[in-house]
């Protein structure tokens, strides 16, 4: 599997997110994956943690089971679970994501992916992204273009990592303008021809 996304630190950190996982079916020569287990394959009813990318690559690998077989049963983290989504629904701007699930909207695209063929939850989970970003984008621009005059302590202690990007390159952007405006900024001067 190619990852375009190899060298973003944001994509390493949802990549190597933990999920709690149950096996549904003996999977045979794996059982080595679980620490202090003397078993050479994985029982059913087996409960681990397992990384996305680790979990992932057993689904992907179903070898001999129809498609409608599931490998293991998911436990979905809290920040998406239908408790969270009622939150979200409710007002997704008093929520700290920072604490709840600091990489959200990335590990979010990776529960999307690895839920692909399932419809009914990959809507869900389209719907509940779009609702939390809608909401808090206009959080993120509100500080961006209030810069100094905004209680930046207050806005970054509960934003994830992907939404304080995008609040540092508003701020940068609309300090660079202001400058502009004020002309703080050096002149245009033109290129010297050789």
């Amino acid at each position: 599997m190619v990852n375009e996304n190899y060298l973003d630190i944001e994509d390493l950190i949802a990549e190597n997110y933990r999920f709690s996982v149950v096996f549904q079916k003996n999977i045979q020569g794996l059982g080595h994956i679980i620490p202090g287990n003397s078993d050479k394959d994985i029982l059913l009813g087996t409960k681990i943690d397992l990384a996305y990318w680790a979990m992932i690559s057993l689904l992907d690998r179903r070898i001999g089971l129809q498609e409608s077989e599931n490998v293991m049963k998911v436990s979905l983290p809290k920040a998406y679970t239908a408790t969270y989504r009622d939150i979200f629904l409710a007002d997704a701007t008093v929520v700290n994501l920072k604490k709840l699930m600091p990489s959200f909207y990335v590990t979010g695209i990776k529960i999307l992916k690895m839920f692909a063929h399932d419809s009914q939850i990959n809507n869900k989970f389209v719907v509940n992204i779009l609702n939390v970003f809608k909401q808090r984008f206009s959080l993120i621009y509100d500080a961006a273009l209030c810069g100094d005059n905004y209680n930046e302590n207050t806005f970054i202690k509960n934003t994830d990592n992907e939404e304080l990007s995008m609040y540092q390159i508003g701020l940068c952007s609309f300090t660079k303008y202001r400058n502009w405006i004020l002309g703080k900024s050096k002149r245009i001067q033109p290129v010297p021809f050789d």
